[in-house]
């Protein structure tokens, strides 16, 4: 699978004041940072760098019930990048 066409979540994490950005096809992997644009090319640069053990995929169900959700809020953010602001 192309990792260009993976889902991107960045949320809000009111525990650590902080954005959080996941890959829903790598549940384990995450970035944090005060700026979400910044969140979202940090956990793109994360999962483009991960060579996989298993090519296992969780369900974004599984992910959600994986996450902690009570001390987070999730917003809705649209970004559009380049490859050249991905760094790639």
């Amino acid at each position: 699978m192309n990792k260009k066409n993976y889902s991107y979540k960045v949320m809000w994490s009111e525990d650590t004041l902080k954005y959080v950005g996941y890959c829903l096809e790598y549940p384990s992997l995450s970035y944090v940072d005060s700026d979400p644009v910044e969140t979202l090319k940090g956990i793109i640069k994360v999962v483009n760098s991960y060579e996989p053990k298993t090519s296992k995929f969780l369900s974004e169900t599984a992910l959600l019930q994986d996450l902690n959700l009570s001390n987070a809020h999730s917003e809705l953010l649209s970004f559009q990048l380049t490859d050249k602001e991905l760094g790639q």
